[in-house]
C-alpha cells in the first residue's frame, strides 16, 4: 500500500519460515510475493538494497526485474531465467513460479504463420494508424531478429471504399490466421454484427457497452473511460472520498466525467459538484470560482455590504468540504488551469487527472506541478528495456513520435499479445506492457 516493494518482499519472504508445515500456505505466499512484484510501480534498484536483506528476498526482487523486462524482448527472457536459476538454485520460487514463467515465455513467441493488420492508412486517422503500424513493426523486427521463421504480415487499408467487413473477409481469404485491428470505434463496431468471427481479431478499440460481442473478438485499446475509473480507484485507496470535477465541455469530457463519477460513487465516493469549462480558452475563472463556491462567497459579501451600507474588507473563502479536484483536460488547458486554481485559493487541494494532461517534452512542465495523473510505463520509465525501445523508436520517427507516442506503444503491445490470444490461453496473470 505504501509502494515499498523491497520491504514488502523482505517481510513476505521471512514469513515463509513460519509456514513450513503447510504447502498450500507456502504456495499462496509465493503468489502474494509475485503479485506484489507485479504491481510494483518501477523496477527495483538492486544496487540500493538495504544491508542485511536475505538472499531469498534478493532473489525474488531480481526475478521480478527479469519478469518486468521480459516483454522487451521475449527472446532474451529464457536465458535470463536460466542464469537466475544458476545464481539461486535453491530459491523457493523454483518450486512453482519459475516453471510457469518458462511456460509463459514459450507462449509469448509461438506466433501464427500469417497475421493481417487492418488500419486506416489514409485520410483522417492516417497519422494515428502510422504510429500503431510502426510500433507493431518494431515489435515484429525484434522477433524477426531472433527467429528463423517469423510470421508473414499483410497490411490492409480500412480507409478505402470497401467496408470493414469486406476488408476483413479479404484478409481471411488471403489466409490470415489472426487479425490485428481495426483501429477506430466505428470500424470495430462494423465487425460486431456476426455471432462468430472465423479468424480471431485483436481490435485496437472497444465497443460501447451493450453492443453484442461476437466470439473471437478481443478488445485492446486506450479508452479514456478506463483511465478515469483508475483515478477514482486511486482516490478511494488514498482515503479521498469527497470531490468536485472540472471537465472540458465536449464529448470527451462528458465520457470521462461519466466514467469517473460512476466508478467513484460505486466505491463510496461523494461527487459534491461539477463544472464544465470551454476547452481551448485562456481564462477559466468563471468555471473555477463556481466550482469552489467563490461566487457564493462574493455574493455574501455584496449582500452583507448592502445591508450594512458600507464597503467591507473581504477575502473570498473557497469551499472547505472537498478532498480533491478531478480534472478532465488536455495538456494545453491543464497548464493554464493549474495556476488559476492556485490563484483562487485551491493551492492545497490535490488535483487528479488522466494521462491527457501530460505531453512528453524535453523541458520540465512546471505548470503541472501538483497534478497526479495515470500513464503507461512507456512514457514514464527512465531506464530499463522499456526506455531503450522507446528512445530507439523516438530516433527513428522524430516527426511523429512525440504526438503519438502512446499509439506506438499500443501497436507494440498488440503484437506481443497475439500469441497469448491465438494459442487459446487465457491471460489470467499480469502482462508487462
Amino acid at each position: 500500500a505504501l509502494d515499498d516493494t523491497v520491504a514488502a518482499v523482505a517481510d513476505l519472504s521471512a514469513r515463509e519460515a513460519y509456514l513450513q508445515n503447510d504447502p498450500q500456505a507456502i504456495a499462496k505466499n509465493h503468489q502474494l510475493i509475485w503479485m506484489t512484484l507485479g504491481q510494483a510501480p518501477a523496477p527495483t534498484d538492486l544496487t540500493q538494497l538495504p544491508a542485511g536483506i536475505s538472499n531469498a528476498a534478493k532473489g525474488w526482487l531480481e526475478l521480478g526485474n527479469i519478469a518486468r523486462n521480459s516483454w522487451q524482448p521475449p527472446a532474451a527472457y529464457l536465458p535470463q531465467l536460466l542464469a537466475w536459476q544458476q545464481r539461486y538454485p535453491n530459491h523457493p520460487a523454483n518450486q512453482d513460479i519459475v516453471a510457469s514463467l518458462i511456460a509463459k515465455q514459450r507462449e509469448l513467441i509461438a506466433y501464427p504463420g500469417h497475421i493481417a493488420v487492418l488500419l486506416p492508412l489514409n485520410g483522417k486517422y492516417q497519422s494515428a494508424a502510422d504510429a500503431v503500424r510502426d510500433g507493431l513493426l518494431a515489435a515484429y523486427y525484434q522477433l524477426a531478429n531472433t527467429s528463423s521463421t517469423p510470421p508473414q504480415i499483410s497490411l490492409y487499408d480500412t480507409a478505402g471504399a470497401d467496408s470493414t467487413q469486406a476488408v476483413y473477409q479479404r484478409a481471411v481469404q488471403d489466409g490470415a490466421d489472426m487479425i490485428i485491428g481495426p483501429l477506430t470505434k466505428n470500424a470495430v463496431a462494423a465487425l460486431s454484427g456476426k455471432s462468430t468471427l472465423p479468424v480471431p481479431v485483436l481490435a485496437l478499440n472497444s465497443l460501447d457497452n451493450g453492443t453484442a460481442m461476437p466470439n473471437n473478438l478481443y478488445q485492446f485499446g486506450l479508452p479514456p473511460e478506463d483511465e478515469a475509473a483508475q483515478v477514482a480507484e486511486h482516490a478511494i485507496a488514498k482515503g479521498d472520498i469527497r470531490a468536485v470535477a472540472l471537465v472540458a465541455n465536449d464529448s470527451w469530457g462528458k465520457r470521462v466525467l461519466n466514467a469517473f463519477s460512476t466508478r467513484f460513487q460505486q466505491l463510496g465516493g461523494d461527487l459534491l459538484g461539477t463544472q464544465v469549462y470551454p476547452p481551448g480558452g485562456s481564462d477559466f475563472s468563471i468555471s473555477i470560482t463556481r466550482l469552489l463556491n467563490l461566487d457564493q462567497s462574493e455574493y455574501r459579501d455584496q449582500q452583507l455590504g448592502a445591508l450594512l451600507g458600507t464597503h467591507l474588507q473581504f477575502e473570498p473563502r473557497r469551499r472547505q468540504d472537498i478532498q480533491f479536484i478531478f480534472l478532465a483536460a488536455d495538456n494545453k488547458d491543464a497548464k493554464l488551469i493549474r495556476p488559476q486554481l492556485k490563484f483562487y485559493h485551491a493551492i492545497d487541494v490535490p488535483v487528479y487527472a488522466t494521462s491527457r494532461v501530460y505531453q512528453p517534452s524535453s523541458q520540465p512542465d512546471d505548470d503541472l506541478d501538483g497534478i497526479s495523473f495515470d500513464d503507461m510505463p512507456w512514457l514514464l520509465e527512465n531506464n530499463g528495456a522499456v526506455a531503450q525501445v522507446r528512445n530507439h523508436m523516438a530516433e527513428l520517427w522524430k516527426n511523429n513520435f512525440d504526438s503519438y507516442s502512446r499509439l506506438y506503444a499500443l501497436g507494440f503491445d498488440a503484437w506481443r499479445l497475439v500469441p497469448l490470444l491465438y494459442n487459446g490461453k487465457q491471460i489470467n496473470t499480469p502482462v508487462q506492457g
